[in-house]
């Protein structure tokens, strides 16, 4: 925190004075995906509570988005403008999309202006990579048995009897 004071004196020796704080933030903003866990595996069709930290003395805004499967691009699932602590950010429906790898991103911005210019300004991001389906389930068929096994053993060029 600091506090400006400008003094001036023009040619006729008027004088003039005045005073302003500014604040200079240079803490980036917090951006944590607690859950789910990194490489996680969700079964599908499930809703999954997106939770974690979304936070900054000066906080502008936040985003939490997906991509993977199906979906083009970054998708928003929640956003806002206060901060959220350890506590649930949005909930992500799993509904009717594929067995894949996703990625969600907790996007986290300040407002604070950064080199003089308004368009930038700080930005923490957190990402956590998930996988739909069931741990073990290589082939895709919705269960975990001798054909996941077979499977493998066919990649690595082994035949079974």
């Amino acid at each position: 925190n600091y506090r400006v004071r400008v003094d001036a004196v023009d040619n006729c020796g008027h004088q003039a004075a005045d005073e302003a704080d500014i604040i200079v933030d240079n803490t980036p903003p917090q951006a944590d995906i607690a859950s789910p866990e990194n490489c996680a595996f969700i079964q599908c069709g499930s809703m999954v509570n997106v939770k974690g930290t979304a936070c900054d003395v000066n906080l502008s805004n936040w985003v939490l988005q997906v991509t993977g499967g199906t979906y083009v691009g970054w998708v928003t699932i929640a956003s806002g403008n206060i901060c959220v602590i350890e506590d649930l950010l949005g909930v992500w429906d799993t509904t009717g999309l594929p067995n894949c790898a996703y990625t969600l991103r907790l996007l986290v911005n300040d407002s604070a202006i950064l080199n003089c210019n308004g368009a930038i300004v700080h930005q923490s991001e957190d990402v956590v990579s998930v996988n739909i389906g069931l741990a073990g389930d290589v082939n895709g068929d919705g269960a975990v048995n001798f054909a996941d096994i077979t499977e493998v053993l066919m990649f690595w060029g082994f035949t079974c009897p």
